[in-house]
C-alpha cells in the first residue's frame, strides 16, 4: 500500500510529537508498504533526535513562518530566561510590566503557535501541495498539531476520494486544554474541526477521554491510538551509568505547561524536610530536562543544592536519565478539566522507569488509571506530608543498598507497545465502517 504521512513534526525535530508519526512510517515501511512522510523545519525545536529513516523517504519542508516572527519569538524567550535568571518575578510585590503581561497573555491564547487559530503554519500547506499528486497514495493520515496538516488530508480526499484519509487529533483545536485561542475564531475552529472530521473516513486521538470530545462533533468511526512507547529502539540505546552512591534521585523529562502543571508540592515537601534537618543534599538530588526550568520556586524555597536543570538533551540521554534514575516524575494536570490527557512521556516512563511518581490533584487522570493499571508507581496528589514520607522511605532504602523497583505488570505495559498502535491504525482501513464511509464520498 503506498501511504502518505502529513506531520509538521518528525526527526531529526527533538520533541515527543515527532516520535507518533516516526513509528508509524517505521512499522508500516517494515512491514513492506511503501511510505512517504512530509514534515516542517519547526525552528523552535532542536534538531538532534537522529533517527533511522533509511526504511522510507521523508521531504522536509520549509514552515512559512516569517522571519520576524522567529525573531520576536528569540526576543521574548531571552527576555523570558533574564527575567528567571536575575530572580525578577520574586522581587517588588511580584508586578509584572506592561511587556511581560502581553507576553503571558499570547502565550495563554497559543495564536500563531502551531495549536490555535491563526496560526504562521496554516500557510505550509501550500508548500506541501506543490509536492503530491492526490491519486499517488492509497492512505494519507494528517496528524496535529499544526492543524493545517489536516487542510491536506482535506484536499487529497476531495482530490482522489479513493484514498483513505485518517484525520490524527494529537492535540485538539477548539477543545485544547491547555490554550484558550482567540474567542473571536472559535466559531471558525469549529467548522474547520467539523470539516475535516466529517470529510476523513476516520478519526483518532490520544485518549478515550479526548475521543469522546471528537465523537460528539461527527458521526464519522473515532478511534484511540496511543501514544506508547518503541523498546526495540529503547533497548539499544539504554545504558547503566555510575550511580550516585547513596543518592535518591528524581527525574523529569519533557514540558511544563505553565498553569497547567505544577511541581511545587514536590518542592515543597524537599524544603520543609530540608528545614527540618532529615535530609541533606548528598541524600536527594532532582533533575529536570526540557522546557521545564523550575528556578522560581526553587529559588524561593531555598532548595537549590537539590536542584540541577539540564535543558534540551539529545533524545538518547533523556531516555537514558529515564532509566538511571530512581523515580520519575509524572504531574497530572491542575484541575480536573484535564483528564482526558494521555501524554507520550508516560508510556516511555512506563518503559524506562524503576518507578513512576505522579503530583497533582486529579484521580480521574488518565495518567493516573495508567500507572495503576500498570502497577508502575504512586500517585501522591499534592500531599505534602505523604511525599515527605515516600522521600523518607525511598531516602532510606537507597542508603541501605536496596534501591526500590516497583513491580510493574509487563503484559499491560506492551499494550502500549507503538509498533501495535501502527497495526492498529492499519487494521482501521480493513474496517467495514470505514469501507462505508468511502462509499458515501
Amino acid at each position: 500500500m503506498r501511504i502518505l504521512i502529513i506531520s509538521a513534526f518528525f526527526p531529526p525535530c527533538n520533541n515527543i510529537a515527532s516520535l507518533r508519526p516516526y513509528s508509524w512510517a517505521k512499522w508500516w515501511s517494515k512491514d513492506g508498504h511503501k511510505v512517504t512522510v512530509i514534515s516542517s523545519d519547526i525552528y523552535q525545536e532542536p534538531k538532534n533526535l537522529q533517527l533511522d529513516c533509511s526504511g522510507f523517504k521523508v521531504i522536509q519542508t520549509p514552515s512559512n513562518v516569517p522571519g520576524f516572527y522567529r525573531k520576536l519569538t528569540d526576543i521574548a524567550k531571552g527576555k523570558r530566561k533574564k527575567e528567571i535568571d536575575n530572580n525578577y518575578k520574586l522581587q517588588s510585590n511580584g508586578k509584572k510590566s506592561i511587556i511581560r503581561k502581553v507576553l503571558d497573555w499570547y502565550e495563554y491564547t497559543g495564536i500563531f503557535g502551531m495549536l490555535r487559530y491563526p496560526d504562521w503554519y496554516d500557510w505550509w500547506i501550500n508548500k506541501v501541495k506543490k509536492l503530491i499528486s492526490p491519486f499517488d497514495y492509497d492512505m494519507v493520515i494528517t496528524t496535529s498539531a499544526p492543524f493545517g496538516a489536516h487542510r491536506i488530508g482535506y484536499y487529497i480526499k476531495k482530490s482522489n476520494p479513493l484514498c483513505t484519509w485518517i484525520c490524527d487529533w494529537r492535540d485538539l483545536l477548539s477543545d485544547n486544554q491547555n490554550y484558550t485561542g482567540l474567542p473571536i475564531f472559535h466559531w471558525y475552529e469549529h467548522h474547520l474541526e467539523k470539516m475535516f472530521d466529517n470529510t476523513a473516513d476516520c478519526v483518532t486521538s490520544v485518549s478515550e477521554e479526548l475521543c469522546n470530545i471528537i465523537k460528539k462533533r461527527t458521526t464519522k468511526p473515532v478511534y484511540v491510538i496511543y501514544n506508547g512507547f518503541d523498546s526495540e529502539y529503547i533497548d539499544t540505546i539504554i545504558h547503566q551509568k555510575e550511580d550516585l552512591l547513596n543518592t535518591f534521585t528524581i527525574a523529569y523529562t519533557g514540558t511544563i505547561y505553565k498553569g497547567k502543571q505544577n511541581p511545587y508540592a514536590l518542592f515543597k515537601a524537599v524544603s520543609e524536610l530540608n528545614n527540618e534537618g532529615k535530609i541533606t543534599p548528598f541524600d536527594l538530588q532532582l533533575f529536570f530536562a526540557g522546557k521545564c526550568d523550575c528556578k522560581e520556586s526553587i529559588t524561593q524555597l531555598k532548595i537549590t543544592e537539590y536542584y540541577n536543570y539540564m535543558g534540551y538533551i539529545p533524545y538518547e540521554e533523556a531516555i537514558n536519565l529515564q532509566h538511571n534514575s530512581d523515580t520519575l516524575l509524572f504531574l497530572e494536570p491542575i484541575t480536573g478539566d484535564y483528564k482526558g490527557l494521555l501524554s507520550g512521556k508516560i508510556f516511555e516512563y512506563l518503559y524506562t522507569a524503576n518507578e513512576i511518581c505522579s503530583i497533582g490533584n486529579d484521580p480521574e487522570n488518565s495518567t493516573r488509571k495508567v500507572i495503576k493499571e500498570c502497577n508502575a508507581g504512586v500517585a501522591l496528589g499534592n500531599d505534602v506530608q505523604a511525599i515527605k514520607q515516600y522521600l523518607l522511605t525511598r531516602i532510606e532504602q537507597k542508603k541501605q543498598g536496596i534501591p526500590y523497583k516497583a513491580n510493574k505488570n509487563m503484559n499491560e505495559i506492551m499494550k502500549y507497545h507503538r509498533k501495535a498502535q501502527a497495526e492498529k491504525i492499519l487494521s482501521l482501513v480493513k474496517n467495514e465502517e470505514i469501507k462505508y464511509s468511502n462509499t458515501l464520498l
